[in-house]
């Protein structure tokens, strides 16, 4: 469906007829859209991983088995993550060996904070020890990181924001032109002189974000 609307914008709104062209913008949308989507999938598990340790440790306190407190998480959690924990428990329930069961949800969430959790349970199972202590150290460690990311965001607000707002403005400026005045953005994109200026605006526009991506990354708190 995004591939069809990246063609009808590119083809009847920008008339342009190049095949290499529309071939190369749609896959730098495709390109973009995948990578937003594993950045909101990341966000939305270091969002909701919390609440997991949360629950599977008092389900643990409770005095409840590994696969029970899997099972218990994953019904009282939805989401990716409480599915992922009740297939374990189901997995556990079915007699499959716990570490085979462990690697394969690492694959699923291959983060290493989950990786860490993943690596402490089969730690436990092996040698024993307070599961309590180790969860409660590691939920610990994320409600911080989580704060620290929160402020950051914050405290870069204003940046990002008045980034995005600059870099939205040539593309609006260019949409009001195709109305006012076609021959000019014709002239842009199609003739070879003009093609110039559009390569310039496109990378001072991708140079610019990635210097603003650049200085909020390196920001510290």
């Amino acid at each position: 469906f995004s591939v069809l609307i990246s063609y009808y914008v590119i083809y009847h709104f920008f008339y342009i007829r190049s095949i290499f062209i529309m071939i190369v913008s749609i896959l730098c949308l495709l390109f973009f859209g995948y990578f937003r989507l594993k950045m909101v999938r990341r966000k939305t598990f270091q969002r909701t991983f919390p609440d997991a340790l949360n629950i599977l440790m008092s389900a643990v306190t409770a005095g409840e088995s590994l696969m029970q407190a899997f099972s218990f998480v994953g019904g009282n959690m939805d989401g990716e993550v409480g599915r992922e924990f009740k297939l374990m428990g189901d997995r556990l329930r079915l007699g499959e060996n716990s570490e085979d069961v462990l690697k394969r949800s690492c694959e699923v969430f291959p983060y290493p904070e989950y990786i860490f959790f993943t690596i402490a349970i089969r730690a436990n199972l092996n040698r024993g020890g307070q599961l309590k202590g180790v969860l409660a150290r590691l939920i610990r460690v994320l409600v911080d990181a989580r704060a620290m990311e929160r402020k950051k965001m914050a405290m870069t607000s204003e940046a990002r924001i008045s980034a995005k707002i600059v870099a939205a403005i040539p593309l609006c400026f260019a949409i009001m032109l195709n109305f006012l005045n076609p021959d000019n953005i014709q002239f842009i994109l199609h003739d070879p002189e003009g093609q110039w200026i559009l390569y310039y605006v496109l990378g001072s526009e991708l140079l610019g974000l990635f210097i603003v991506w650049i200085l909020v990354k390196r920001v510290k708190l």
